[in-house]
């Protein structure tokens, strides 16, 4: 391999090492994205109905509260599957950065490697 293929390899490893980092960047945007409109369903969703008070309906017809109970509690169950999804989808965005800082470190290795046989060249 001859100096300017070996220039030519490190030039494209750096412009991959510019595509991971992008990727990189753009995972973790949507990570944070994530993080904070799950916290506001949080607050405006699954809090409220844990909390609301069904006690006046309780003394109006039995039936009834148990009913609403029943749905107050499948709607947090469905929230809480949800959260668990959520929460999967975030740890795979954990990984993928993972590999990422992985195959960055790959590359700078490898244009390491390229540049000291450049410099055994000279």
């Amino acid at each position: 391999m001859g100096k300017s293929e070996i220039r030519a390899k490190i030039s494209g490893l750096h412009a991959q090492i510019h595509e991971y980092e992008k990727n990189i960047e753009d995972l973790l945007s949507r990570k944070t994205t994530i993080n904070m409109e799950y916290a506001e369903m949080d607050k405006l969703c699954r809090i409220p109905v844990r909390k609301y008070d069904l006690s006046m309906i309780n003394s109006w017809n039995g039936s009834i509260y148990r009913e609403a109970e029943n749905y107050r509690e499948k709607i947090i169950l469905n929230f809480e599957k949800e959260r668990g999804m959520i929460e999967n989808l975030l740890r795979d965005i954990d990984t993928a950065v993972g590999k990422l800082y992985g195959m960055i470190n790959n590359c700078r290795a490898e244009i390491s490697n390229l540049e000291a046989v450049l410099a055994s060249m000279d």
